[in-house]
């Protein structure tokens, strides 16, 4: 399509599964770099999202932001391929809109912890619109790894002040480790006298924030 000018070569595209992680960066800023989209398959597009190279993925994850809406591989692709918590991935999932919230929510309950926290973190960029997120959120507030937990508080402040009950709940539960969770999302929404009042309620002041 002359409109968008030249695609990347098969060459580049073929440099991207090279053994060679300088072979594969470089493929991928130029890639990244390109004004016009890109002539890639979207398989090829998200078999080198998921490459072992962090910087590699960002490059792809770059370049993929500038394409059309409609040539982006499926969104539960996408999802599926998420890795990394950083900001440009979270944007490129967060462009494709709700649809990416089922298989986000999908991801949050994985086995894989890094997957959990991203997803986690990718979820805040629909709050406060989507409060439907909000009871997942919370849930993971029970997970097992701190990571997680931090980008679940981190989420939860996108809603605003009216999460708060929710969390005050949390602090009246049968676990140790879900009431120490529920104290740091206390102490991030509240002055901390008023935190300290809401804990003494609450009878958890055995738990050390």
């Amino acid at each position: 399509n002359p409109r968008h000018g030249p695609t990347f070569s098969a060459y580049g595209a073929e440099s991207l599964d090279n053994q060679s992680v300088r072979i594969r960066r470089e493929a991928a800023c130029s890639l990244a770099t390109m004004p016009s989209r890109t002539g890639m398959s979207q398989a090829a597009l998200l078999r080198a999202m998921q490459d072992n190279d962090r910087e590699v993925r960002l490059l792809i994850a770059f370049a993929m932001c500038q394409l059309d809406r409609d040539e982006l591989p499926p969104v539960s692709s996408l999802v599926a391929a998420l890795r990394d918590r950083d900001d440009v991935i979270r944007w490129l999932i967060a462009t494709a809109g709700p649809d990416a919230i089922p298989p986000l929510l999908e991801v949050l309950k994985s086995g894989d912890a890094q997957a959990r926290a991203s997803a986690a973190a990718t979820l805040g960029e629909f709050l406060p619109q989507h409060s439907e997120i909000v009871p997942h959120l919370l849930a993971a507030m029970r997970d097992s790894d701190s990571t997680v937990v931090d980008e679940v508080i981190w989420s939860l402040h996108e809603v605003g002040p009216t999460v708060m009950p929710s969390a005050e709940a949390l602090l009246q539960d049968r676990s140790p480790a879900v009431r120490a969770n529920a104290v740091w999302l206390v102490y991030s929404y509240s002055p901390w006298k008023k935190a300290d009042v809401i804990l003494l309620r609450a009878d958890t002041m055995n738990v050390t924030p």
